[in-house]
């Protein structure tokens, strides 16, 4: 399933936002995707290998999928 995650600059950490799934956070851009990845697996019941995530990053950081 697909999902795309906002997230924001918070201090040292980037907040991510996955809509109707829940927020998570990580320290480094790459942290922070992997930490929505496990959030979806976990709260959507989703397999980690079945989940295409867009990351999206306020700072005009670029997107990635995978």
């Amino acid at each position: 399933m697909s999902y795309t995650a906002m997230a924001v600059r918070e201090g040292c950490f980037w907040v991510v936002d996955v809509p109707a799934v829940g927020r998570t956070q990580g320290r480094t851009a790459a942290e922070a995707r992997e930490m929505a990845a496990d959030l979806i697996a976990a709260m959507a019941d989703e397999d980690p290998a079945g989940i295409d995530l867009t990351m999206q990053f306020a700072s005009g950081t670029p997107s990635s999928s995978g």
